[in-house]
């Protein structure tokens, strides 16, 4: 797994690199990697080769994910920087 993977994974998942590092998979026949934060309510997200990710919340499976992205499920990549655009947002 490349060092952009690690950041783009962690960027999706919102966790820092080390997370990844410990929690992730290479999914070698689908050319992607999967990860997931393992925290209760933590998400999960798959990114293939192109950069192309489908992510998915903690009541998915593993099985249910992949096999969504199989079928070729993909997240918009606008969620993620919307969702990444809300996280570096200052509260007021």
């Amino acid at each position: 797994m490349s060092r952009d993977q690690i950041r783009t994974l962690a960027e999706y998942l919102n966790v820092d690199d080390q997370v990844v590092v410990e929690h992730h998979r290479v999914l070698v026949e689908d050319d992607a990697v999967y990860a997931v934060n393992p925290v209760r309510g933590g998400s999960a997200v798959i990114v293939a080769a192109d950069g192309s990710a489908l992510w998915g919340n903690s009541s998915l499976t593993f099985a249910q994910l992949l096999a969504a992205f199989r079928s070729g499920r993909r997240t918009p990549p606008e969620q993620f920087t919307e969702a990444r655009r809300e996280r570096s947002s200052p509260v007021a």
